[in-house]
């Protein structure tokens, strides 16, 4: 005889695949959510409406396409900016409301870096200033030239060079290779003549060879 479903386990089947869509339907919109828009304002408290949702300063995503943000603070002139934010794309809006025309006299675009660092130099929004100097810390090591050191006579043979996979506390890091052991603090002090030093900038020691294997040494 043909095994008869009880309505209980109907109901529990019913339900089962209900969720099951659901989260099939949530994973298909999550993943169509491909437009990342990082948002700062200055104050770094004003609030940003965005389809009738508020966000603070910080990074989202949404779907592709046209929005319209509207940033308020009480006390400040209220801002409305549309945006274009492109598919698989790190979109960017930077947006500094004007108080009795404050800053008046910058520029004012949306997107442009540049503005946001001349607010930085005159402003004492700390989100603000850590948001600029992480950025400008960021570019100066993507534009980092890598160093390769040797010197027979002393056994140091080491590289450093910019890194991101292997970065411990930052998404960004310098990575010192050494070839012989014990060339960390020599090399670091080196990265310190230009301007690269601990613990503004992350540095990963990594060595590469065993102890006194100079045939790793043929850089």
């Amino acid at each position: 005889m043909p095994h008869k479903i009880s309505l209980k386990n109907l109901i529990l089947i019913l339900i089962n695949g209900a969720l099951l869509l659901a989260i099939i339907i949530i994973t298909i919109i999550s993943s169509s959510r491909s437009a990342i828009l990082t948002i700062l304002t200055v104050p770094s408290d004003a609030t940003i409406t965005i389809n009738n949702q508020e966000f603070l300063s910080g990074t989202y995503k949404f779907f592709p396409g046209e929005i319209t943000a509207k940033i308020t603070k009480d006390g400040f002139d209220t801002k409305e900016i549309s945006l274009a934010l492109e598919a698989n794309a790190n979109n960017r809006l930077f947006v500094y409301l004007t108080k009795d025309g404050e800053l008046s006299y910058i520029q004012d675009n949306s997107t442009d870096f540049e503005t946001l660092r001349q607010i930085s130099n005159i402003s004492d929004d700390e989100y603000l200033n850590s948001f600029v100097k992480k950025y400008d810390d960021e570019q100066a090591l993507k534009n980092f030239l890598p160093i390769y050191y040797e010197d027979m006579e002393n056994l140091q043979f080491f590289s450093i060079f910019y890194e991101t996979e292997k970065c411990k506390e930052h998404s960004y890091c310098l990575l010192i290779s050494d070839v012989i052991e014990g060339n960390r603090t020599f090399a670091t002090n080196l990265l310190k003549k230009y301007g690269y030093s601990s613990p503004e900038y992350e540095i990963i020691y990594e060595y590469n060879c065993e102890k006194g294997d100079l045939e790793c040494a043929n850089l």
